[in-house]
């Protein structure tokens, strides 16, 4: 046996690594971003959104490593509440969850929303970057526009160092 190194106990042993400092502090920012999001659900207009698709260009001077510019997004915004997956810039499925603020009809022109998001994902591993490390709880958000037809809309967002097109429909 090494030196250090725990005696076998045998298979009904099972190791449980304990859960690090950083990891804590992850569970408390989303109990922290999980509150304030469904506290301020109330002033959200009642709209169900369905998004789709994502295709993404990404700015050449932090595309390194990117290897997914088509993120197949399955999300729903309720009462201003985002929650969905999609895959990464860098091919690993992603989950999210995030308020979502809108300004209807802006600059004048009618079915044109501005868009702003604030939340958390999971499924990076390193925060926006490619990493050895397992998957990071990082901060997600994006500032955008929507535009509608009757209840579909095309919407294009900013994400960091990524522009994202995708398209919706409006259910209720």
């Amino acid at each position: 046996m090494a030196r250090g190194q725990a005696p076998y106990k045998g298979k009904d042993h099972i190791h449980k690594p304990k859960k690090g400092k950083a990891d804590m502090n992850a569970t408390k920012s989303l109990a922290i971003i999980l509150l304030l999001t469904l506290s301020t659900t109330a002033m959200a207009d009642n709209t169900l959104r369905l998004e789709f698709g994502g295709w993404s260009s990404h700015a050449s001077l932090l595309s390194d490593g990117i290897t997914n510019e088509s993120h197949d997004i399955i999300a729903a915004d309720w009462k201003g509440v985002a929650v969905g997956r999609f895959n990464n810039s860098f091919g690993r499925e992603t989950w999210f969850i995030a308020k979502t603020w809108r300004s209807s009809n802006v600059f004048g022109v009618d079915n044109l929303d501005a868009v702003a998001s604030l939340g958390l994902n999971k499924g990076y591993r390193g925060c926006y970057r490619d990493s050895d490390d397992s998957g990071k709880i990082c901060p997600h958000g994006y500032f955008g526009f929507d535009y509608s037809v009757k209840r579909v809309y095309i919407s294009i967002k900013t994400q960091i160092a990524a522009t994202i097109l995708s398209f919706g429909v409006k259910i209720f």
